[in-house]
């Protein structure tokens, strides 16, 4: 079963430790995108899909003027 992690700007995965990544991972794309909706409730998201950039398959997230994003895919 896939997990969703979200990682933006401000709160990178990569940065973080194990705790807080924790909170960033979900069970589901709709719990992962809800995340990204609540952290920036005053923006219109767009979401482009998944594209495998050679590790992880990502789902950038942006809004009209700058990139906010992304949620991986992990198996």
């Amino acid at each position: 079963m896939s997990k969703y992690v979200c990682s933006s700007k401000d709160s990178n995965v990569w940065h973080l430790p194990p705790e807080a990544v924790a909170q960033q991972t979900f069970q589901t794309e709709e719990e992962a995108i809800q995340w990204f909706k609540q952290k920036y409730p005053e923006r219109n998201l767009d979401f482009s899909g998944y594209e495998f950039d050679g590790n992880y398959y990502k789902n950038y997230v942006s809004d009209s003027k700058t990139e906010l994003g992304y949620i991986n895919q992990r198996p």
